[in-house]
């Protein structure tokens, strides 16, 4: 649902203006919602902290590809996206490894915690540059 409402609200977008700071405050809800995720032990807060990560997750993803794709002269854009997918497919098994030895050393909860507050601190991090 959170991936929905994002796709849509997304789409009901007149201008990209606005977008890069859209793609920080995305990193910090998606972070949140993992925070979230992280202490949930109940159904329903693990449904509303899903829709918060699937919002956060989304809104940063698809504003960050539409500023890319806005940004680039037309001649480049396929090499500069073919760019940008190796790095968000190929660096998945990486942050996959770091978050499997988190978990190993941690436990789940504590690994999706401190991936989620990295997501947080990373935003806080951007807004002061």
């Amino acid at each position: 649902m959170g991936a929905l409402v994002s796709a849509i609200s997304l789409a009901l977008r007149k201008t990209v203006r606005g977008l890069t700071t859209m793609i920080q405050v995305s990193a910090a809800v998606f972070g949140a919602g993992l925070i979230g995720f992280s202490f949930s032990r109940v159904f329903s807060a693990v449904v509303v902290s899903h829709v918060i990560v699937g919002f956060g997750m989304m809104q940063g993803m698809a504003a960050s590809n539409t500023v890319i794709q806005t940004l680039v002269p037309e001649d480049k854009r396929g090499r500069v996206m073919s760019y940008y997918t190796m790095a968000f497919v190929g660096m998945a098994p990486w942050g996959s490894l770091l978050a499997g030895s988190l978990a190993h050393h941690f436990g789940a909860p504590r690994a999706v915690m401190i991936s989620g507050a990295f997501c947080v601190a990373a935003q806080r991090g951007s807004r002061r540059n």
